[in-house]
């Protein structure tokens, strides 16, 4: 999955540069910050216990299971609504 958007998002963006859609100053803050969050999270990382990490990206999987499943109900609705018409 890995491979293949690497692959997809190599395409979309050379495409948004030949048409010059790309905020390159945008691009250079995404950048920075990404710099910035590694190192941030390499840190605290060091510090957490183990334990803690494994309930926190349990919890982050359950919250986006949640999410995902919330914005697919409004897109049902929607759809259902549209074929009532």
């Amino acid at each position: 999955m890995m491979m293949n958007s690497a692959v997809v998002m190599t395409t979309a963006a050379s495409g948004f540069i030949r048409t010059k859609r790309i905020q390159w100053w945008g691009l250079g803050m995404i950048v920075l910050g990404g710099i910035f969050g590694v190192i941030v999270a390499a840190t605290l990382v060091r510090n957490i216990n183990v334990s803690i990490i494994r309930y926190g990206i349990v919890a982050l999987s359950l919250w986006t299971a949640y999410s995902l499943w919330k914005e697919s109900r409004k897109v049902l609705a929607i759809e259902s609504a549209v074929e009532n018409q």
